[in-house]
């Protein structure tokens, strides 16, 4: 049976009533103490096994396996996580989201979540795998489980968890001005920390070929294909100048994974090599079988 992450899934997270360094890339979370194995690189699938015919802790256990680098989450910020689950009473895995998606985000600390992951994932460090060991008070045992998901009211939980930071919903890039270019030509993007930027599309046919400018220069660590970027975006046609798309009107950043299948070869191309903490334009030629230029504007907050 694949698993991957559904609606059911992320409802398992949610109460009933409710740039950034890695650490080490692999590593192995010994058990100590009757703690559950955990082996694997942070951004994938992990190998969890629970030690059988030992009782779980009563309290909230809280590992550190792989240790990251990057700024501590924040309570009221947007978690950007993925997660891997098992029952410890039967070793059984109930749910995970590493099928090549992008991180689930969702508001830390404030009630959207578990007890066990509201107050054990706060001052975590982006870059970190932390293994969550909820006994049932901490997790679904005062709703009184979810047996259609195989757990039962008394069910401790194994949780591994990769997270790649929290972000305030209106994040923007934090850089210097980049040099100047010819707003005749390209589209010209007014610089206005903390909401979404005004696109101006000139009056003139697009560019043949993609075209990108760097209009905040950050100082971060570098977005590679491959990696998930956390972003704020704009997207704008240029024929009509409307806007398609927009995390700002969402209020809150978002999660490009760079990878042909799941962002456009446009993105990848033109976000590779951008240091985290910029803001860049992109214009991206129809792809084969559309007819519209599109103009993206991309402030990078994140990299993994």
């Amino acid at each position: 049976m694949t698993h991957t992450l559904t609606r059911r899934a992320l409802a398992l997270l949610l109460t009933a009533g409710t740039a950034l360094g890695l650490g080490a890339a692999t590593a192995v979370a010994a058990p100590g103490h009757g703690r559950p194995i955990v082996a694997g690189a942070f951004g994938h699938e992990p190998i969890l096994e629970i030690p059988s015919a030992v009782t779980p802790t009563a309290t909230l256990d809280i590992r550190t396996a792989i240790p990251g680098r990057g700024p501590a989450t924040q309570r009221g910020e947007i978690l950007f996580a993925h997660y891997f689950l098992k029952v410890w009473r039967n070793n059984k895995l109930v749910e995970h989201s590493y099928d090549g998606a992008a991180p689930f985000d969702v508001p830390l600390g404030v009630g959207k979540l578990i007890k066990g992951w509201d107050q054990g994932l706060l001052g975590v460090r982006a870059g970190s795998r932390v293994v969550l060991t909820v006994p049932p008070d901490w997790g679904y045992g005062p709703r009184g489980g979810i047996p259609e998901a195989g757990i039962l009211k008394d069910d401790t939980l194994v949780f591994v968890v990769d997270v790649y930071g929290t972000y305030q919903p209106a994040a923007s890039a934090v850089g210097e001005p980049g040099r100047p270019y010819d707003t005749r030509r390209l589209p010209a993007v007014e610089r206005v920390d903390g909401r979404q930027p005004a696109i101006t599309v000139p009056a003139v046919a697009p560019p043949r070929w993609p075209e990108s400018r760097t209009l905040v220069e950050g100082r971060g660590s570098r977005v590679w294909p491959g990696q998930t970027a956390i972003v704020q975006h704009t997207t704008v046609v240029w024929r009509t100048g409307a806007v398609t798309d927009s995390s700002w009107g969402k209020a809150k950043p978002a999660a490009f994974t760079l990878r042909p299948g799941k962002a456009g070869d446009g993105l990848i191309a033109g976000l590779a090599g951008v240091r985290v903490g910029s803001r860049v334009l992109l214009v991206v030629p129809p792809a084969a079988g559309q007819t519209d230029t599109l103009v993206h504007v991309v402030d990078v907050l994140g990299s993994h």
